[in-house]
């Protein structure tokens, strides 16, 4: 699973200044130009790009939970500040918001991590400890989060609680396992349907596991099957499956499932599966497929040189350019998000989302910093 994390940090304005800085208002403030050469920008920024675009939805949730609603519509995350630490793994420490998709902030920059994982929405609270950068560029945290899981349009909200930072999700549910070692199944529409105790593991982990994604013990979801993968030197068959959960009873088993085929297994035949399609094309480096959940519409996002000069852009399935010159990798996002025909864009201190059908301005908002 591709996971992103964060932190509520409390931020000191430094000393020394010569005039205490003014209040704060209570509609944004625009934040100070970007001094460049509009004329060899695209018609997807303007002088004016440092201006704050954003209502607030009412009633505003600001720093407090996120209230369910039915009528939100799809939620976005979006980075409203950028803080600046040293002692990381990665010293940057983006904190994320929810915003509609017409431009109305839900909820100020407070999660630390936020993202979203089929029909949930999962979004962290609390102190940081590190932040890491995986493989494939993507970004994650960790830390003593309290996590609110939410429906990825906020209709339910469970209360905060504290989980291992260790959720799987396997068709239309998501497996949690909670900060004291139990595990719980929570379906599409926030209900718990199975739940199982710390001491249901302990007769295949021991009495002092502890669950981690690195060797595991771990949740793997296996053809239909949920398993703890753990990975052990005397196992040489490839099957690192301890114990088998049966999530109609509950129940914790040593043997799987009578006439299960796992996937390692040279019996096992894939169903009529449709392949993800591909984009090849000379000029880019790579391209990543990117789906909009909402619209189903499908993006490639990659590099390209030209000359000397690195570029990232956004294409459609055809290979069309849609948005030239978006946001590079910047330590804040490793790739645009893509959610209900908008795109995200960061043009210098601001957060943005554009319409990918006619490019206009949607939201933008100005990142803060330490130094804010």
């Amino acid at each position: 699973m591709k996971r992103l994390s964060l932190t509520l940090l409390v931020l000191c304005l430094l000393a020394g200044c010569a005039s205490p800085a003014p209040e704060p208002e209570p509609v944004p403030e625009p934040v100070s130009p970007v001094y460049t050469d509009w004329s060899k920008l695209t018609p997807y920024y303007s002088p004016e790009a440092a201006e704050a675009k954003y209502t607030y939805f009412a009633p505003y949730s600001g720093d407090g939970p996120l209230q369910p609603r039915d009528d939100y519509g799809p939620l976005l995350p979006y980075v409203g500040a950028d803080i600046g630490l040293s002692g990381y793994i990665l010293d940057r420490l983006p904190l994320y918001g929810l915003v509609t998709a017409d431009g109305q902030l839900v909820t100020a920059p407070v999660y630390a991590d936020l993202y979203r994982e089929g029909p949930f929405l999962l979004l962290a609270q609390g102190e940081v400890q590190a932040r890491h950068e995986s493989s494939d560029g993507g970004t994650w945290v960790e830390g003593d989060f309290l996590y609110t899981i939410a429906a990825s349009d906020g209709s339910w909200v469970r209360e905060p609680a504290a989980y291992n930072n260790l959720f799987l999700w396997e068709d239309t549910d998501l497996v949690c396992v909670l900060a004291d070692g139990s595990v719980q199944v929570l379906n599409a529409q926030g209900e718990i349907t199975a739940r199982f105790p710390r001491s249901a593991f302990e007769p295949y982990l021991g009495a002092d596991f502890q669950w981690t994604w690195e060797g595991g013990p771990s949740l793997n979801a296996d053809n239909g099957v949920l398993t703890v993968w753990q990975y052990r030197d005397e196992v040489t068959d490839g099957n690192y499956n301890v114990c088998y959960l049966d999530l109609a009873t509950s129940t914790v088993s040593p043997d799987p499932p009578e006439g299960w085929i796992p996937f390692s297994s040279p019996d096992y035949v894939p169903d009529d599966t449709v392949e993800e399609p591909t984009l090849s094309l000379p000029e880019y480096n790579y391209l990543d497929r990117i789906v909009d959940d909402v619209t189903g519409r499908a993006y490639y996002y990659g590099s390209r040189w030209e000359g000397e000069v690195l570029h990232y852009d956004l294409l459609n399935e055809s290979g069309g350019l849609v948005f030239p010159d978006i946001s590079t990798p910047n330590g804040l996002l490793w790739r645009p998000l893509i959610r209900a025909g908008l795109v995200s864009n960061v043009e210098g201190n601001s957060f943005c989302y554009y319409d990918l059908e006619d490019g206009s301005l949607v939201f933008r908002y100005p990142i803060r910093t330490n130094s804010d």
